[in-house]
């Protein structure tokens, strides 16, 4: 059962070791800023 962080755009693995994800920006007005992400233990989501 997934569990809910309580932040905005939360992606739960649901147990998988590793993901591939894909983001695709369709007519942006303007230079698209590139994207961050970073993997946090669950107990430092929102810290």
């Amino acid at each position: 059962m997934p569990t809910e962080a309580g932040v905005p755009n939360w992606i739960d693995t649901e147990g998988h070791p590793f993901c591939t994800l894909f983001f695709r920006f369709f007519l942006p007005e303007g230079v698209v800023e590139p994207l961050v992400a970073e993997v946090v233990p669950f107990d430092q989501v929102g810290t």
